[in-house]
């Protein structure tokens, strides 16, 4: 009888172990709240102005990347933002803007809807023309691509 109690015990120490170790296989890193750089990704070589739609929670303080480039913004909903930027606008960094949780960008989604030249024609369409943050913190770090062209 004592050895099947021991046995017993064995088997659910060694099978909590096994659900513990199995279970998930992706780490989660704690809150970190800051400013992550948000990118732009253009065909052209000529763009002067971009305006997009961006959505998540508790979207902060955004800034121009570049101190030639003007940016302004108007709130839509409690989390989505209208953001228009106005510049040599090329692709790269666009824009930083503070988040709550550095480490988890899923929550956040924007949308192109008009680019002009600098000539300030309208684009006559938007594809190719996507936006970007970093991922969290990870082993194998990638970018969100937050428009890919819809």
């Amino acid at each position: 009888m004592y050895m099947r109690r021991m046995s017993i015990r064995t088997f659910v120490t060694v099978a909590s172990l096994v659900g513990t170790l199995s279970c998930g296989g992706e780490e989660t890193l704690p809150p970190v709240p800051g400013s992550v750089a948000v990118n732009f990704s253009s065909p052209n070589g000529t763009d002067g102005a971009v305006l997009f739609t961006i959505t998540g929670p508790g979207m902060g303080n955004l800034a121009p990347a570049s101190s030639s480039n003007q940016l302004f913004t108007r709130l839509v909903a409690p989390q989505e933002l209208r953001v228009i930027i106005v510049g040599n606008l090329g692709s790269g960094p666009l824009f930083t803007m503070d988040i709550p949780n550095t480490n988890d960008v899923s929550g956040f989604n924007a949308t192109v809807l008009q680019v002009a030249d600098r000539d300030d024609d309208l684009r006559e369409s938007v594809a190719g023309y996507s936006i970007t943050l970093p991922m969290a913190a990870s082993p194998n770090p990638s970018p969100s691509v937050l428009d890919p062209n819809p």
